[in-house]
C-alpha cells in the first residue's frame, strides 16, 4: 500500500453502494458483520485494483494495509469524485468498525431516501437522536453537488451544441447558395439532356449526388479535424459518453442529412427545366 493510494481510502458503513448510487461490479456491499475483531475487508475500484495488482479480477485478494492484511470483497465501477473532465483515481473503501483508528475527525453521513428531501432542519433532528454528541457540519443536496460540478461541463456543452447548431445552419445554407449557382451554369446542359430523353429522376439523382460528395469530403474532412483536437473537448467537456466512431458517424449523418435537404430545391429545379426555354436563353 503507497501513500498515494492511502489518500483515497474512505470509511463505509453497511448500505453505502444503495446510498450513494454506486454500481457493484463483482462481490457485496459491506455488511453489519463487517465489525472490530473480524477479518478486514474492503471494498475497491477497479482503476485501484488495475493499479495495486494490474488487473481487474481481484475479488478474494488481499492486500496490505497499514500492517493488516486486508481482504477485498466488492468491486466498484470507477468514481469520478473530482468531476468527469478528470480521470477515475483509484479508491478503497473499508468498514468503520475496523479502520476507525485510522481516522475520527469528520464523519460523512450519506442517506437515500422515498419522496421529497428532507431539510436540514430535520436532519439535525435525525442526528441529534440518533448522536447526541455529533455536530452538523455541513449539510447538501447530492443534486446541488453534482450541479455545481457539472456545471461548467453543461455550459460547455451547450455552447458548443448551439455553434455546432449555428455551423450546420451556415453550411446548409452556403451549399443550398452553391448548388443553386450550379444549377443556374447548368441549366442549359440539363435542358439538352432533357431533350434527349434523360427522366427527371435521373437528373434529380445526379444533382444530388453532387451534393452528397461535397457533404461526404466536408464531413470527413470535419470529423478528421474534430478527432485532432479531440483532447481539447475532453479537457473542457469531459470524457465521451459514447465512442468516438459513433460520434464521428452521427456527425457525418446530421450533416449529409442537412446538405441533401439544402440541395434538394436546387435538384428539383434542374430535373424540371425546360428544354425549350433552356436552349432559348442561350
Amino acid at each position: 500500500m503507497t501513500a498515494r493510494h492511502a489518500q483515497h481510502l474512505r470509511q463505509a458503513f453497511p448500505g453505502l453502494v444503495q446510498a450513494m448510487g454506486f454500481r457493484l461490479v463483482a462481490g457485496r456491499d459491506v455488511q453489519p458483520t463487517d465489525r472490530a475483531g473480524v477479518e478486514p475487508v474492503m471494498l475497491v475500484t477497479r482503476q485501484f485494483a488495475r493499479e495495486a495488482f494490474g488487473r481487474e479480477a481481484v475479488l478474494g485478494e488481499a492486500l496490505t494495509v497499514f500492517e493488516a492484511q486486508v481482504r477485498i470483497v466488492g468491486i466498484l465501477e470507477d468514481l469520478r469524485e473530482q468531476g468527469p473532465a478528470k480521470a477515475a483515481p483509484g479508491m478503497f473503501f473499508m468498514p468503520l468498525p475496523q479502520s476507525e483508528a485510522l481516522w475520527n475527525e469528520n464523519l460523512h453521513v450519506a442517506f437515500r431516501c422515498a419522496g421529497a428531501p428532507p431539510s436540514e432542519l430535520q436532519v439535525r433532528e435525525m442526528l441529534r437522536q440518533a448522536a447526541p454528541g455529533l455536530a452538523l457540519h455541513h449539510f447538501r443536496n447530492v443534486e446541488d453537488s453534482l450541479a455545481e460540478v457539472l456545471g461548467p461541463q453543461r455550459m460547455a456543452r451547450a455552447f458548443m451544441a448551439a455553434f455546432a447548431t449555428l455551423a450546420l445552419l451556415l453550411a446548409a445554407g452556403g451549399v443550398f447558395g452553391l448548388m443553386t449557382a450550379s444549377v443556374a451554369a447548368r441549366r442549359a446542359e440539363f435542358g439538352v439532356r432533357a431533350s434527349f430523353g434523360a427522366t427527371p429522376g435521373r437528373i434529380l439523382a445526379e444533382v444530388l449526388k453532387e451534393a452528397a460528395v461535397l457533404a461526404i469530403v466536408g464531413g470527413v474532412g470535419g470529423i478528421l479535424l474534430g478527432f485532432g483536437l479531440d483532447h481539447l473537448g475532453r479537457a473542457a467537456l469531459g470524457q465521451w459518453p459514447v465512442p468516438p466512431m459513433v460520434l464521428g458517424l452521427v456527425a457525418l449523418g446530421a450533416l449529409g442529412g442537412a446538405v441533401l435537404a439544402a440541395a434538394f430545391t436546387p435538384a428539383w429545379r434542374a430535373s424540371h427545366v425546360n428544354p425549350i426555354e433552356a436552349l432559348r436563353a442561350e
